[in-house]
């Protein structure tokens, strides 16, 4: 890796350390305040973290962010504060570049796969556990 690489990987690094505290923050502070096993602080990290980058993806439209800005603050901060951003996020450039068929398909394997992959982990995990008892 040259110098280069390396220092944007360190803002990757650096911006991934914040966005995954504040996301600890943030979920921990949003479940101590409601009074539901319904995941609302999840719910908000994912909302908010796409909200974020939706409007940091209008501005990079009209401007162009530094590789450094972009490491630290998207790749880094909103990627560990949420992945589901990114997901999003591609799901939207798809349709919005006239993928529409992609961008379905990305919005529903994404969503069924990542649920199923869960549960079957979940399961496999379970059944390995009552094994090596």
């Amino acid at each position: 890796m040259n110098s280069k690489s390396m220092k944007i990987l360190g803002f990757v690094f650096i911006g991934g350390a914040i966005g995954a505290t504040l996301r600890f923050l943030t979920v921990q502070w949003v479940q101590h305040n409601t009074s539901t096993p319904f995941p609302w602080g999840t719910l908000i990290v994912n909302t908010l973290g796409s909200f974020l980058l939706g409007l940091l993806w209008a501005y990079s439209q009209s401007i162009s962010l530094p590789k450094a800005i972009e490491a630290f603050i998207i790749i880094g901060g909103l990627g560990a504060f949420t992945t589901f951003a990114t997901y999003s996020l591609d799901t939207i450039k798809l349709l919005s570049n006239g993928n529409i068929k992609e961008g379905v398909l990305n919005f529903f394997l994404s969503n069924t796969l990542s649920v199923l992959s869960i549960l079957i982990g979940y399961l496999i995990g379970k059944t390995l556990l009552e094994t090596f008892k």
